[in-house]
């Protein structure tokens, strides 16, 4: 049995010739293959499946049909919860029960984030499927590049929500390295009326995200206040003229020499320790310590005044919001 599992598995997803004395039969459904039955011949026979294994074939596609048609309802229900308008709650746990779930009252929610096309849908599937495993009636749903995680409230902590959602994160990052994924959660639980309300701001503010400390997997909403409040401000004139006052020798020197010397002068006002800074930026100490004295120096100013530094910090969250918003018009046209 364990060997057949073996290599059903290996056949599902690399296309596996059969080894010597075993078969491989396709389960399909409508054209569609939703799995691999691998049968070992007691004697390497090499003639047709039986009649037996004909029987079992239909079987085993029709449960698989019927598993895979519950998880697209049960999807699909998820979605409905966390989208607007929301459901109502007599609803709600009329339709969970319905398909064989129950519901929490409450859930604390937050938004997985990660690069687009760094994580393999297989990968996302399964990460899926533990997510919910680590915590009953923890509810899961996609969103673009994006998973929305619910925690149930039951006289929950934040920290107990705030663990499960680090360990969902940790779990992504081990799936795919370079995927960058990232949780940022709500700063308390929402009941069924309001969790689309919340979902929605998350997706948002995910966006928002893209900078985060490398260390953390998990943080809260928050924290990216600032970013919300400037989003609202990038299609104003003087915004632009804001941004180029107190950067523009900066913008300058980055777009003529290809540097990244804006990056490096936001890590360093992000972070207090230079080493968390260098991290951010994937350097060495020293050599950001030289680049970020290089960003100050093209500034003009030692930044001492905590005016001087407060605006130039708004300006350089405010020049990466109209990046990200030259970017989207581009596409745009």
């Amino acid at each position: 049995g364990d060997r057949a599992v073996s290599i059903a598995r290996a056949a599902a997803r690399s296309a596996l010739v059969a080894p010597p004395g075993w078969k491989l039969i396709p389960l399909t459904a409508a054209r569609v293959q939703l799995g691999v039955l691998a049968a070992g011949e007691p004697n390497g026979a090499d003639e047709d499946p039986s009649p037996l294994m004909h029987l079992v074939r239909a079987l085993l596609t029709d449960q698989l049909r019927r598993a895979a048609l519950v998880r697209q309802q049960r999807a699909a229900f998820v979605r409905r919860l966390v989208s607007s308008p929301p459901l109502a709650p007599h609803r709600a746990r009329r339709e969970a029960a319905e398909l064989g779930a129950s519901i929490a009252d409450a859930y604390w929610p937050a938004v997985l984030g990660w690069r687009p096309g760094s994580i393999h849908p297989e990968a996302i599937e399964t990460l899926e499927r533990e997510a919910r495993a680590g915590a009953a009636q923890s509810l899961t749903t996609l969103l673009t590049h994006q998973m929305v995680l619910l925690y149930p409230v039951s006289r929950v902590c934040r920290d107990e929500a705030a663990g499960w959602f680090e360990d969902v994160a940790a779990r992504a990052r081990a799936l795919a390295p370079g995927s960058c994924a990232h949780a940022v959660a709500a700063e308390r639980p929402a009941d069924l009326p309001g969790l689309s309300g919340h979902v929605r701001h998350l997706a948002g503010v995910a966006e928002l995200s893209a900078r985060f400390d490398p260390d953390r997997v998990l943080t809260w909403a928050s924290e990216y206040a600032l970013e919300e409040l400037l989003s609202g401000q990038v299609h104003g004139d003087a915004a632009r003229r804001f941004v180029q006052t107190q950067l523009g020798p900066l913008i300058s020197r980055d777009q003529e020499r290809g540097t990244n010397l804006m990056d490096v002068l936001e890590a360093g006002l992000d972070f207090s320790r230079h080493d968390r800074a260098a991290r951010q930026c994937f350097l060495h100490r020293n050599t950001f310590r030289h680049r970020f004295a290089q960003a100050i120096e093209l500034l003009g100013d030692p930044l001492e005044r905590p005016e001087r530094r407060l605006a130039v910090h708004v300006a350089v969250k405010l020049h990466r919001l109209l990046e990200a918003e030259g970017g989207k018009d581009r596409l745009t046209r």
